[in-house]
């Protein structure tokens, strides 16, 4: 819950020239900020969800849900394999 809040936390700051003053739509793919997260909302009694909510309530903004399975072009990102390029080459010294 917290890295997903703080991902949703650190990509609206990033971008917040782009979306200052625009209505935008989080999609998530954790319920649990669906609940936390909805505008317009009462402050939830969890602290760190607290400061993230009053960093969101100056944003105009739908939340919706979206499972796993559809999120494919998102999760690809950080569940690619990890290719391995090798600049290295063996240099063999005289002494």
């Amino acid at each position: 819950l917290d890295r997903e809040a703080t991902a949703i936390y650190w990509s609206l700051d990033h971008f917040y020239p782009y979306i200052n003053g625009r209505k935008f739509t989080l999609v998530t793919d954790n319920k649990s900020l669906c609940h936390i997260f909805i505008p317009k909302k009462k402050l939830p009694k969890i602290t760190a969800s607290k400061r993230y909510t009053l960093f969101l309530s100056g944003f105009d903004y739908e939340i919706k849900y979206r499972c796993s399975q559809e999120h494919g072009n998102a999760d690809y990102l950080s569940r690619a394999p990890l290719r391995v390029i090798s600049n290295t080459t063996d240099i063999e010294y005289e002494i």
